[in-house]
């Protein structure tokens, strides 16, 4: 289990993703985190607008980082359309969505 931060996206580099996530009192997804997320984007959504957070939503076919690693330049990062997994250069933007310390 995990909790999904209800905080709004942002589109940053990796290195930057870690550091936000932290800073919000949470941590950057693992690639099976975000695929959970992915499986249950609508129900995560819909917790959002039950709790009037319209803005912390997940977008479908976005692409959000995860704290997996490819190798030292690159990291994983998930598209929540279909689940797919991809690597990138950590220093290229991405969003981000932190999870909570239960």
């Amino acid at each position: 289990h995990f909790i999904v931060a209800n905080i709004p996206d942002v589109c940053t580099s990796w290195d930057k993703a870690k550091i936000i996530c932290k800073k919000w009192g949470g941590y950057l997804p693992s690639v099976g985190e975000l695929k959970v997320m992915v499986k249950y984007i609508e129900e995560i959504n819909q917790c959002f607008k039950d709790n009037d957070s319209p803005l912390c939503l997940l977008v479908t076919n976005y692409y959000y980082w995860s704290s997996s690693v490819y190798s030292c330049s690159n990291a994983f990062y998930v598209n929540t359309e279909d689940g797919t997994v991809y690597d990138r250069n950590k220093g290229n933007a991405n969003n981000v969505r932190t999870i909570l310390y239960p």
